[in-house]
């Protein structure tokens, strides 16, 4: 499917897309010209080229495909910015329906829009240097800790990063980001298997009001979305 070919946002269905930064350098141009001096501002502060082409692309992409579902210019559309730091539409648009989330990681962009539903993504290039141990034992339940000890290798390398995606993509779709509780919520942990959330707060219950989902993206990463709503069609876009 081609971008020219997306037919807008639809109730239900979340559209998802993930761009090569490198691919995506001819259109930095344009995005320059379309965002605020704001973000200017804080793009000019990334200190390595990749992650200001990063930032760059990722609000052009946004600004764009918000700019076809408004039929508004893409300079013009304006953000507000939530307590913990999550992206919204400005008031002064009067579309609180329309949701969105963004995630980059070495190269990798990632775009989720829909309408009502809260979301979240998250997408993060598997680095086997990483200590993951450490950081599972501090940021992981005590379940999700104990289930990637079954792992060795770089295919727990795998587990740890799709773990981590799954815990992200439901936090950024909360809103509260790392502040909510890495440990208040548990997921499953294996790399191949469909994406769960497995309790919340303790409460199976509750965690099926969620979803979340395996996104396919570029070989050597991981992605995650998290959606608020048990039943949800994902759109992916080149």
């Amino acid at each position: 499917m081609s971008v020219a070919a997306w037919p807008g946002l639809r109730r239900g269905i979340v559209d998802v897309w993930s761009v090569n930064v490198a691919q995506g350098l001819a259109q930095l141009p344009v995005y320059r010209q379309q965002l605020n001096s704001d973000e200017l501002h804080r793009a000019g502060q990334c200190r390595a080229a990749y992650k200001y082409h990063e930032f760059i692309i990722t609000r052009g992409l946004l600004r764009q495909r918000l700019s076809e579902h408004l039929h508004l210019p893409a300079a013009d559309i304006q953000f507000s910015t939530l307590e913990h730091g999550k992206l919204v539409l400005h008031e002064r648009h009067g579309r609180s329906d329309i949701q969105f989330n963004v995630s980059h990681s070495q190269g990798e962009v990632l775009l989720a829009l829909t309408l009502v539903d809260a979301v979240g993504v998250d997408i993060e290039k598997v680095r086997p240097e990483v200590c993951w141990p450490a950081l599972a034992k501090r940021f992981f339940s005590p379940a999700e800790y104990d289930a990637l000890q079954h792992y060795a290798g770089e295919h727990a390398v795998t587990a740890f990063f799709s773990c981590w995606t799954r815990k992200e993509a439901f936090v950024k779709a909360v809103g509260d980001g790392i502040a909510y509780g890495l440990k208040a919520f548990e997921v499953n942990v294996e790399p191949d298997s469909a994406a769960r959330l497995l309790r919340l707060h303790t409460d199976a219950t509750a965690a099926r009001q969620w979803s979340l989902h395996r996104l396919e993206v570029a070989a050597g990463y991981v992605a995650t979305l998290g959606v608020h709503s048990p039943d949800t069609i994902i759109r992916q876009w080149p």
